[in-house]
Parts: structure tokens; sequence; C-alpha cells
């Protein structure tokens, strides 16, 4: 008896760790440009999410073909705010980017490299996520000559959108609550923005509004590299102040 009770309780335990197991861990699917898809065999990317030992979420993103696309830790179950190390692959399995944060921050260096190893473009950060310092280079490793994705008008116009268009979330103004939301995207060559996500928020409702807010601005005048339109991509803080 002492056996068959002993043989329950070890049943009943890993019934219990596996159900833990299956809470704890989120697939997500995505179409070409990282919007969330239900389930597809047409999904272009897939991700693969769990909570680990330390209570953060460890975050794998693969190619259709279950290459890693992406691997690295977010701190919160929504993952939006990155922690330490990340890494970005081609299709090919090589390395394609590698990048730190800091509470959601991009700090010290974010470094992408062509397929054959060169580094394609090199950026530094301050601890409050500022970039100091940026170079591109061609695949043979000369330095290459660019000008940045600008806001049609400047930043003049793009501050003046900002302030026309944010809507300060209601609840969040009766509690008095501020703060700064980190929104990264993508800059096609096109002008285009697309693959829209937010670094780092105080608070969802002030993630949710600056996704809208960046979502309805216009085209803008895309970055140009050694004289060819390429697409870039650009972080743009979001104030949330009240008077």
């Amino acid at each position: 008896m002492k056996l068959y009770y002993s043989f329950v309780f070890l049943l009943l335990f890993s019934c219990k760790s596996v159900c833990f197991a299956q809470e704890d861990t989120i697939r997500i699917f995505y179409d070409k440009d990282w919007n969330e898809i239900p389930k597809s065999p047409t999904a272009a990317f897939y991700r693969i999410a769990y909570n680990n030992d330390n209570g953060f979420w460890q975050v794998n993103d693969y190619y259709s073909d279950g290459k890693l696309q992406m691997t690295g830790v977010f701190l919160d179950r929504a993952m939006i705010k990155k922690q330490g190390s990340f890494e970005w692959y081609h299709p090919s399995g090589k390395l394609k980017t590698k990048a730190t944060y800091m509470n959601g921050r991009l700090i010290d260096e974010e470094i992408t490299y062509y397929e054959n190893g060169q580094i394609d473009t090199y950026r530094h950060f301050d601890n409050s996520g500022k970039q100091t310092d940026e170079k591109m280079y061609k695949p043979d490793g000369s330095e290459s000559v660019c000008s940045q994705a600008e806001y049609p008008g400047g930043l003049p116009e793009m501050y003046r959108f900002l302030t026309e268009n944010v809507k300060y979330p209601r609840s969040l103004r009766r509690r008095n609550i501020e703060g700064k939301v980190f929104v990264s995207f993508i800059v096609d060559a096109t002008g285009k923005l697309s693959q829209l996500f937010v670094l780092a928020s105080p608070h969802n409702l002030m993630a949710e509004e600056a996704i809208r807010v960046v979502r309805a601005m216009p085209n803008w005048k895309p970055a140009e590299r050694d004289g060819v339109k390429v697409a870039i991509k650009y972080n743009l803080p979001i104030n949330f102040q009240l008077d």
C-alpha cells in the first residue's frame, strides 16, 4: 500500500509540474511584418517564451523553418522590457545583431553584421539610452556615407505632431502618473514605418498610446547609405508629462 500511495503522489506531482510548465510557456505567431496572427502554417516567424528561474521571461524567436532568429530575456510577461544581452541571427544562422539592454533601454553597444562577418553598423548608447555614436560600414570594411531618416519638416515638426496628437490616458492623469515611453520602429526605403515595438514604458496605457500615435505618423524621408535609400531602425522617446 505504501508503494501504491507513493506512486499516486509521484504521478500527481508530475502532472502538476507539467501543467505549470504548460501555463508558463507562451507561443505566438507573426507575419512577415511582425504583426501577431493566429497559429498558421503561413507564419513567417514564431515565438516561444517561458518563465525562467529568476522570474523573468526567456524569449526565443524562430524563422518558419525553425532556425533561431532572436534570443534574449524580458523582465515582464508582456515582453516589453528587454534586459541583458540579446542576439539576432540571419536566416543562414550567422549572427546579425548583438545588443545590451537595461530595463528596456539600449545601453553600451549595438552591433549589426553582414553575413560575411564584417560589421555593418556600430552604435553606442549611454546608460540613459541616449545614442552617443554611430558608424556604418560597407561589406569590405570601409566606412559608409550615410544620412539619417527624418520626419517631414525635421524634429520641430515631429515634436509639433506629437504635442497635437498624444492623448494622455485619463486614468493616469487622475493618478498623476508620468514617464517616458521608448518606441522602436523601422523606417523602410520608401519612408513607411513598420515593426513598431515598445522598448520601455511606465504603464501599458502609455505604451498603447505611444504606438497609436507613431502609427499615425506620415511617411518619413528615408535614410540613405552611399546614395541608396535604405531601411533603418529608429528609437523615439515620447514623454508623458503633466503640466
